[in-house]
């Protein structure tokens, strides 16, 4: 039987919505920033690959050597 996968906007949407309710009844300062913590570390670790790629290719473009080294 096919299984279907939910679009990645559908999802996306799905977890800002959580996350700004959470944030929204969250009434102490140190659960938000618990929350936004959370998601500092989520986008280091999603995204970092993405912006040393791009800050590679901006480096050649611009003629520069070297680069930034890729994470095993």
């Amino acid at each position: 039987m096919p299984t279907t996968k939910t679009p990645n906007r559908f999802r996306t949407i799905i977890l800002s919505a959580l996350v700004l309710a959470l944030l929204a009844t969250a009434q102490t300062l140190p659960a938000r920033a618990a929350v936004a913590a959370n998601l500092g570390i989520l986008a280091v670790f999603k995204y970092f690959d993405f912006f040393v790629e791009t800050a590679n290719d901006a480096a050649m473009a611009l003629g520069l050597s070297g680069g930034f080294p890729m994470p095993g």
